[in-house]
């Protein structure tokens, strides 16, 4: 199941099939179905659960997730 939770500096996906890219400022995601953009500041992966295919990022600023296909939320302040 793909899910997102933001918590905090915290963002926990769940339902990752492969990390694509991660720098500071943006990181990409596969997920079952289509891909997934993060970007902001800060950008780090804190925990990495290949088998549960679950990935939680902190981040000093969040500004846009994405799926390749369409927006799933703007602009975050």
């Amino acid at each position: 199941m793909e899910k997102l939770i933001v918590q905090d500096n915290d963002l926990q996906i769940f339902g990752v099939a492969k990390v694509v890219e991660v720098c500071t400022k943006q990181a990409v995601f596969k997920l079952s179905k289509t891909t997934l953009s993060v970007k902001g500041d800060g950008l780090s992966i804190t925990s990495l659960d290949k088998d549960k295919g679950i990935v939680a990022l902190e981040f000093t600023t969040l500004s846009a997730v994405s799926y390749k296909n369409g927006i799933v939320g703007g602009l975050f302040k």
